[in-house]
């Protein structure tokens, strides 16, 4: 194919594609959207594809599985070779035990172990060495790397064709949530317009009339400047425009944004906890109900739960359920514990691994040609928006959630910009707190639906609960989400 070039001084560059020239007909940015993008840069479909397609495979070998949760219970592994004429004896392959994403233990595979022939099979034993005594909740994982030992025509010596990760069942005993009576009292109070909840450092102010968060603040710093409010839009994505899904969905665009709050409710849990819930209606075609219930504790923690009842089973299908707040611009450093460091969705994070990865909120952009849904990241335990000295928000998921921090909001991206340079960032962070999005699809980009598996049919009700709490230093951020306040005071 021929590129064109063109740079106009003082003015940024942009990469063009059909109808930038008036031309009629074109073929739009389909010429530019695949795997790899135009400038040859990296996208979470591309690590995507690299693991789906490797030829070498690792799995818990027959017993060594828990049944229960499907991790490994002990060492022994499978090896499987889908090379056709290649041993496994040409590569090099190490091992690495990880603990809440650290680093504990490392090993190399031995030449005996990689002796495996093309198209075959061979069990092997890596001594996990696990701990006799795990601290609660502690998650385990063990990620195996296979690099090439020479230089080919394609790549250098170390160059990685295959890596793995397995979960590990290391008995690590379950969470004790921290004692509610232990928590420092508090206190609220409840104007006719908004209910104000202060304790130790901190204060919490939630609108009656909106049912969001309108200042959150801890040490003197504000976490939050609204939200979070109810979201159930994505930018449509190029796939998303090819079906016609957003023209089809468009029903839950704004419904978030237009909930009309029916009732507020307040209730003292002691003198330690607030609870004040939240009900309301959606402007879904047919009207849906939605109730957030903030649980507010003398530690400044808030308990997030919330409810979505759709309408009618007939309603379309939602892009996505969660939602959206909006965080002071100081906390553009990002840190989070979930599948990365590239962006993933439900139906596409088999070549995104769980660990700990830090950024920038303006970092998790990806430049498609065409702006659209980027940036989101799944099986999250928990996500941390900091300052440069590493204070701010984390939230944390009960279990799991997704996230996605950027300066934009989907209904930014869904006006219709063609290039990024169209787009004006918010000086504020975006942060999408969700019980999930919609997979990406991508059979085809030109008609293909995502599959059902991956669909939120509006068929059930969703519930899902989150924690925000305030951070000074992000590496305790791991053992704050491990350690929830408990709603009950124990007997």
């Amino acid at each position: 194919t021929a590129g064109v070039r063109r740079e106009r001084s003082g003015e940024r560059t942009f990469l063009a594609y059909g109808g930038d020239w008036g031309d009629n007909p074109n073929d739009g940015n389909f010429q530019a959207d695949g795997i790899v993008p135009a400038d040859r840069g990296h996208t979470g479909k591309a690590a995507e594809v690299k693991r789906i397609y490797q030829a070498i495979g690792v799995s818990p070998a027959a017993g060594a599985g828990a049944l229960t949760s499907g991790a490994l219970s002990s060492g022994a592994l499978t090896l499987t070779n889908e090379y056709l004429f290649t041993n496994l004896r040409e590569f090099d392959a190490g091992w690495t035990l990880v603990a809440d994403g650290k680093a504990v233990r490392r090993g190399r595979l031995t030449r005996a172990q990689l002796d495996v022939a093309p198209l075959s099979r061979k069990d092997i034993t890596v001594p996990l060495a696990l701990p006799a005594a795990p601290a609660p909740g502690t998650e385990y994982f063990l990620e195996l790397s296979f690099t090439t030992r020479e230089p080919t025509p394609w790549g250098d010596a170390g160059f990685e064709v295959a890596k793995a990760q397995l979960p590990v069942d290391a008995g690590s005993p379950a969470v004790t949530p921290q004692p509610l009576e232990s928590v420092p009292a508090l206190r609220h109070r409840d104007d006719g317009r908004a209910i104000t909840v202060t304790g130790r450092d901190f204060s919490v102010t939630v609108d009656r009339s909106t049912g969001v968060i309108t200042s959150y603040e801890a040490h003197g710093r504000r976490l939050i400047t609204s939200g979070p409010v109810p979201n159930f839009w994505r930018a449509p994505t190029d796939n998303d425009r090819g079906n016609g899904q957003h023209t089809r969905n468009q029903t839950w665009r704004d419904a978030g944004a237009r909930r009309t709050v029916t009732g507020v409710a307040v209730r003292a849990l002691g003198q330690r906890a607030v609870e004040i819930a939240v009900t309301g209606t959606l402007p879904t075609t047919v009207a849906s109900a939605y109730t957030t219930t903030y649980t507010v504790f003398g530690n400044a923690e808030i308990k997030v739960d919330n409810t979505l009842h759709p309408g009618a089973a007939s309603l379309p299908y939602l892009p996505e359920v969660g939602t959206l707040l909006l965080l002071p611009g100081r906390l553009e450093h990002l840190h989070y514990y979930g599948r990365g460091p590239e962006e993933n969705h439900w139906d596409r994070n088999d070549g995104t691994d769980v660990g700990l990865y830090s950024g920038t909120v303006s970092g998790q952009w990806t430049p498609y040609i065409r702006p659209q849904e980027n940036g989101n990241k799944t099986d999250v335990r928990w996500v941390a928006l900091t300052d440069g000295d590493g204070d701010g928000l984390l939230a944390s998921g009960e279990p799991l959630l997704e996230f996605n921090a950027s300066h934009f909001t989907p209904e930014d991206l869904s006006l219709g910009a063609r290039h990024d340079y169209q787009l004006t960032a918010r000086e504020e962070v975006v942060l999408r707190l969700n019980h999930r999005q919609m997979g990406v699809g991508g059979d085809n980009s030109w008609g293909a639906h995502t599959h059902d598996e991956y669909k939120l049919l509006a068929d059930r009700d969703y519930r899902y609960t989150y924690r925000l709490r305030p951070l000074s230093g992000v590496r305790g951020a791991t053992g704050a989400s491990r350690r929830p306040t408990a709603t009950t005071l124990r007997e």
